[in-house]
């Protein structure tokens, strides 16, 4: 699991600067970790939105030892942050992956899912569900406050209207809605041994975040995208008048 997008002040990611969070295990090898971010604003709302809708569509998969993560990161009034997004855990092995900073408790919804505690790099609650998403295919993303303290994420596969509910997890109820900014990212987690030789390396991947809504129907005011890290270099960004924004790694010019 990485953070490195929380390093920034809980309030609009507009106003910090996302180092890269890498390190590398020997001169040969390198952590690529994050390289686009895409950040959106929306419009102020007392006490947070209710609901998120985002979406994602992976157009070139990174195939064999992918590990890659397009998720997309998001705050709560009086509390803390938390993502969602889609992984590729090697050619074989596909997630939804929830998580949300100093949770304490959840509810498994979905088959399959599997939720715990985690104490690095913070502590808080992460669920996982293998899913086995499709190159090409649309994948909407629901997050909802249901009540105090509870939020629910289900996914919508555009491609049969099939929902895949993952999970409620459970936040202190004094926490209020979500703060009316997202930022969603494309990176490389490979560590250790499977840490590429080079940024060069890193399997090519390119994927659409669509616009997201609040509440289902409030635009962003803003979307912008950036590179950024140390594989900033193979990292391609850009966002449509129409607030669609395509982040890619390492694919031909």
């Amino acid at each position: 699991m990485n953070r490195f997008l929380g390093l920034c002040p809980l309030f609009f990611l507009m106003l910090c600067s996302l180092g890269p969070m890498w390190a590398s295990a020997g001169p040969e090898r390198v952590e690529a970790g994050g390289m686009v971010a895409i950040e959106r604003g929306f419009p102020e709302k007392p006490n947070g939105y209710t609901a998120l809708e985002f979406a994602l569509r992976i157009d070139t998969e990174p195939g064999y030892n992918g590990r890659t993560f397009w998720a997309t990161q998001f705050w709560i009034e009086n509390g803390d942050v938390g993502y969602a997004g889609l992984q590729a855990n090697s050619a074989n092995e596909k997630r939804i992956n929830f998580s949300i900073w100093k949770a304490i408790r959840w509810d498994m919804e979905g088959a399959g899912v599997n939720c715990g505690f985690f104490d690095h790099e913070g502590s808080g609650v992460q669920c996982w569900v293998a899913y086995p998403w499709k190159e090409g295919v649309k994948y909407v993303f629901l997050l909802k406050r249901l009540t105090p303290g509870n939020f629910q994420l289900s996914v919508r596969d555009e491609s049969n209207g099939a929902v895949k509910n993952v999970a409620v997890i459970q936040t202190p109820n004094t926490w209020g809605g979500l703060k009316p900014g997202i930022l969603s990212f494309l990176e490389d987690f490979a560590q250790g041994n499977e840490q590429h030789g080079s940024c060069a390396e890193v399997p090519p991947t390119s994927a659409v975040f669509f616009k997201p809504l609040a509440n289902g129907e409030v635009s962003p005011n803003s979307s912008s995208s950036r590179t950024y890290g140390h594989c900033e270099k193979i990292a391609r960004a850009s966002c449509t008048a129409g607030q669609d924004c395509t982040a890619s790694a390492n694919m031909p010019e």
